[in-house]
């Protein structure tokens, strides 16, 4: 049996004042980063937190996206809003404990049955 390939994703990210920073990588805009308001932080910069909740959002939508092409699903459009849960565990430290999709939205071509695979998981995770 082959050995699956191994990757590597490189980052880099510089500090520039207060607790603000910016993250890029090569051939990666750089983007600027920082600790959210809650804890002395900037307003309009993606926290570790935002981060963190939009690279699940970003994978379930890879996915998604997977699972239609192998299925040979035509989507017109895809979107969805999740939102993280940051809270302190007794015990520990402040954890990410749960994340909710908040608004999904999947556009599909109308030759597909409403009872398809792709419609069923798409309803089914729209209320998660």
């Amino acid at each position: 049996m082959a050995e699956s390939p191994v990757f590597y994703y490189e980052t880099e990210v510089e500090w520039k004042k207060e607790k603000g920073a910016q993250i890029g990588g090569p051939s990666l805009p750089a983007v600027p980063v920082g600790a959210p308001p809650e804890f002395k932080g900037s307003e309009g910069v993606w926290s570790p937190e935002h981060l963190f909740v939009a690279s699940l959002n970003t994978c379930y939508m890879l996915t998604f996206l997977a699972i239609a092409e192998n299925s040979k699903v035509p989507l017109m459009s895809f979107s969805s809003t999740a939102k993280g849960k940051l809270e302190k565990v007794a015990g520990s430290n402040y954890q990410i404990t749960e994340i909710v999709d908040t608004n999904l939205s999947v556009r599909v071509a109308s030759c597909l049955d409403s009872n398809s695979f792709m419609i069923k998981t798409a309803r089914h995770v729209a209320i998660l």
